[in-house]
């Protein structure tokens, strides 16, 4: 019954991945008799292959609707002193958390111990309000700059046109997301009561919960800001044309 069930989660990855990789797979199921976790390693791996392509396309997509308005944002900066501190805040903030994620990613391969410990968890905690600080500065720095300066309504509709291509993407990974959790606890509940993470300071299910939480609240925010959006456009004097 497992070997069928993995033969049919083999048969849910991309096409060109079945031509390029299938016949080593099928090879090493028929030598080794597949698990549980083999099942659910195939489910999520076919998951990720079929994401792979609109998470790249996703990121083409922020970046076509983003860039005028960064352009915009730059030029105007470069010509007032009172934007500049807006638009550098968000730079700033990012080359901080990625610093802190690089420390947080040596202290990790450091420590030779499979098991959470204290100073492991609090490092974790800390990295995560960390990252929830960069978000805060990002979004309320970019929002006050792009308030602060004319926008062209075409450059509006484009933007927020992505946005909304973005929230639908965001909203569909996170139920993808969602029903894997619960699946994963349900038929694996060994598996997603493991360390995991890079110190090892949560289950596999708590950081899937946690990443639900994110997701569910970047979802949430980045829909109400869309809605926000087009409404504001549906107005006469919205934006300069």
């Amino acid at each position: 019954m497992r070997r069928r069930l993995a033969g049919l989660a083999l048969a849910l990855y991309p096409l060109a991945f079945r031509r390029r990789y299938g016949q080593e797979m099928r090879a090493l199921l028929d030598e080794t008799p597949p698990g549980v976790h083999t099942v659910l390693d195939l489910l999520r791996g076919a998951l990720a292959a079929h994401l792979r392509p609109p998470a790249g396309l996703g990121g083409v997509v922020v970046l076509a609707g983003a860039l005028p308005l960064i352009v915009l944002a730059l030029n105007h900066a470069r010509r007032e002193r009172s934007l500049r501190m807006l638009v550098s805040l968000p730079i700033v903030a990012v080359a901080v958390f990625t610093g802190l994620t690089g420390i947080l990613i040596l202290v990790a391969h450091s420590q030779h111990s499979q098991h959470p410990s204290t100073a492991g968890g609090i490092a974790f905690i800390a990295w995560g309000l960390a990252g929830l600080a960069c978000g805060a500065v990002c979004v309320l720095a970019s929002r006050r700059a792009l308030f602060a300066i004319p926008v062209l309504r075409g450059w509006l509709l484009a933007a927020f046109a992505c946005g909304a291509l973005v929230t639908a993407a965001m909203v569909a990974i996170t139920i993808a997301t969602a029903i894997y959790t619960i699946a994963l606890s349900v038929d694996a509940s060994a598996l997603a009561g493991e360390p995991n993470g890079p110190l090892q300071a949560t289950s596999v299910s708590i950081s899937l919960i946690e990443q639900l939480i994110v997701m569910v609240i970047a979802g949430g925010l980045a829909a109400i800001t869309t809605r926000r959006g087009w409404r504001a456009l549906s107005q006469p004097d919205a934006a300069q044309s």
